[in-house]
């Protein structure tokens, strides 16, 4: 351990019993023990004092305190509180407690002790209460109104809490008609006329009815142009309308810019913010204008998303001359990207332009990711991978224990509680040297804490550490179930990592749960019909049941697209409908183009992800890699492999998993 760690350890030693050893002490034995005892006092239950004192050496002890503080926080005393924070200042854990003490003090309406506990907060209902507890003094006042001021300059609803600190501050006269229409256009940009007509509610008549008319013009566009009377703001503000309508309706938008440019005198800046809009989301939806519309947007107003969306619009009309001529102008960076530097050799390669295409699919051949693979596809090349190992020396691992927070972080891990153990590290882990940190991510891996070869990794540092990156678990469960389905294991490796990381309590914002992240409306039925017992959603928590009931539900969408596993696996992260509209749309040949020209930027990076994500897993299970373009269309078994080899050595890596 650094000198510097050990010094920020001694307050710590200082303040409280808790006590970190020189080699990190084995916690499993103490495991039960402290978890019995942390779960009766969160339920309130009676604490014998000895069980009570000899955990008081354990590192999780602040998470004791904080339960037992916790159960009485609304009678608290600020001074027991302070005590804590100051206390358990560098345990993530005296966050969430400051939180839930603002949160006591803001309904018991102790706004003095509000200021004094509050610190700087991304919470918006936070920052509205401190606003109100800074007005309830003179030397903090002009603070308050400032804090409510920016708060009140949101294109979207605020918080109630903000409501007292608003009162005052158009007591103060501080929301002037300036002010309002400052608002009146960021709730037009978000596309808010309910905002917007709440914003201009306090101007003078005359302004007033302008901007209604402008808030009723953005709500029911279809109902026409709605500039209402002159006003300076009105340019402004129309071309905001415009440019939010292009968003839902780039040909009504284009038809009203003409209309509106009749009535009022738009400068070239707002015109061609307009124009930018409609021509985005014209080639986004791919409609038949998009060409013309990108054309009268001037170069000056071109940034790297539409230079994309140019590309690409050309890529799906299949006019190979457009998609160049919109490669070339991006700029250098961009074009260096894989995916466009991939794209520009398979034009030149379209374009009869042979060595040209050759060289750049050979440069591109040497990155291990989709399009290098694709690249070396191109060529029938062996796929580029340099895999680096991470230390694992005993003392190491010694060493990076003694990080309390790395400590504290493992163990709350498998005490269940892994918000609180992704908040630990965090905190913890940005002072971590780089072979710090990737012993602390093989630590990590070795419990379970799978979601850490994405969570705990860098980049930039640790692309090669592909044994880190790309865990695998329960691989004779999976290996199972992939054979019974027919599916290529690696590419449903490929999906669980892409999808989980492998964390088998992982759950989405869209309640998609497990491994393979099933819905519980999609998983309950298929569990009926394979006859998997289904006790509630918690069921696909249960990682062997996931995995047959996800690979049942590939299989079906593999069978659902004739056995192509690019649209398989699209289906699987988009759904099967918007799938079938793109096909419908665009010829889905070549194969690789039309994977660019996937509408939702999730899903298209999705099929890329998994995909090389499978490679990749072809050489950690041991095996020679099936060539890309042919594991795009389903043939996974039946084409020649490939073999891996790193471009810095002479060496198969075919056979080293």
């Amino acid at each position: 351990m650094s000198k510097r760690i050990r010094l920020s350890l001694l307050p710590w030693v200082l303040a409280c019993t808790v006590v970190f050893n020189a080699q990190a002490e084995d916690l499993s034995s103490r495991r039960q023990e402290f978890r019995s005892l942390l779960e009766h006092v969160e339920q309130g239950a009676a604490v014998n004092p000895a069980a009570w004192r000899k955990q008081q050496d354990h590192p999780l002890f602040a998470y004791l305190e904080y339960a037992q503080l916790r159960r009485h926080l609304a009678r608290a005393k600020s001074a027991e509180v302070e005590r804590f924070l100051r206390r358990y200042e560098a345990v993530p854990i005296s966050q969430q407690l400051r939180q839930e003490w603002l949160a006591v003090l803001a309904k018991q309406e102790r706004w003095a002790e509000f200021a004094q506990a509050y610190q700087a907060s991304s919470s918006e209902t936070l920052r509205c209460q401190a606003a109100r507890a800074w007005l309830q003094h003179s030397a903090s006042a002009d603070k308050g109104l400032r804090e409510a001021e920016s708060l009140w300059l949101s294109g979207r609803s605020v918080s109630d809490a903000c409501n007292p600190a608003f009162a005052k501050l158009a007591v103060a006269g501080r929301i002037t008609p300036a002010l309002r229409w400052q608002r009146f256009g960021l709730a037009l940009d978000a596309g808010n006329p309910g905002i917007a007509r709440f914003a201009a509610r306090g101007l003078p008549e005359a302004e007033r009815s302008t901007a209604l008319s402008l808030a009723d013009w953005l709500q029911e566009p279809g109902k026409g142009v709605q500039l209402g009377k002159p006003h300076p703001q009105r340019a402004d503000m129309a071309a905001r309308v415009l440019a939010r309508i292009a968003q839902r309706d780039p040909d009504l938008a284009e038809t009203q810019l003409a209309a509106v440019q009749q009535a009022e005198s738009l400068s070239a800046d707002q015109v061609g913010a307009v124009r930018y809009q409609i021509a985005l989301w014209s080639a986004a939806s791919y409609l038949p204008h998009s060409a013309r519309r990108m054309a009268a947007v001037s170069d000056a107003y071109f940034d790297a998303r539409l230079r994309e969306w140019q590309a690409r619009e050309a890529l799906a009309r299949q006019d190979w001359p457009a998609v160049e001529a919109a490669l070339q102008k991006m700029q250098q960076a961009q074009r260096e990207d894989s995916r466009w530097a991939y794209l520009a050799a398979r034009m030149a390669e379209i374009g009869g332009r042979q060595d040209e295409a050759r060289a750049a699919f050979q440069a591109l051949a040497q990155q291990a990711n989709f399009h290098g693979f694709m690249a070396a596809d191109r060529i029938n090349a062996e796929y580029a991978l340099c895999p680096m190992e991470a230390p694992d020396q005993a003392t190491l691992r010694r060493q990076v224990l003694e990080v309390p927070g790395v400590q504290r972080a493992l163990e709350l891990f498998q005490l269940g509680h892994r918000h609180w153990a992704s908040r630990e590290w965090a905190a913890a882990t940005p002072a971590l040297s780089d072979d710090e940190r990737r012993a602390a991510v093989a630590m990590a891996l070795d419990i379970g804490w799978t979601d850490r070869a994405v969570f705990g990794i860098e980049p930039a540092k640790d692309s090669q550490f592909y044994r880190l990156r790309f865990p695998i678990a329960h691989s004779r469960e999976l290996n199972r179930e992939a054979k019974r389905h027919q599916l290529d294991p690696a590419w449903v490796a490929g999906l669980i990592r892409a999808e989980s990381a492998w964390q088998h309590d992982a759950r989405s914002h869209a309640n998609a749960r497990g491994l393979m992240q099933l819905l519980p409306s999609t998983a309950a039925p298929l569990a009926g019909q394979l006859g998997i017992g289904w006790r509630s959603a918690s069921t696909l928590y249960d990682p062997i049941s996931n995995i047959k009931l996800g690979t049942a539900h590939l299989a079906n969408e593999l069978a659902q697209f004739n056995g192509q596993a690019f649209l398989a696996t699209a289906a699987y992260n988009a759904g099967p409908s918007p799938v079938n509209r793109w096909m419908q749309q665009r010829d889905t040949d070549p194969v690789d183009l039309w994977i660019e020209t996937i509408p939702y930027k999730e899903t298209r990076e999705y099929v890329a992800r998994v995909m090389a994500f499978a490679v990749i897993y072809d050489w950690r299970l041991g095996r020679d890699p099936v060539p890309l373009s042919a594991r795009l269309k389903g043939d996974a078994s039946s084409t020649a492999r490939r073999s891996f080899q790193c471009p810095h050595s002479s060496t198969s890596l075919a056979q080293q998993p």
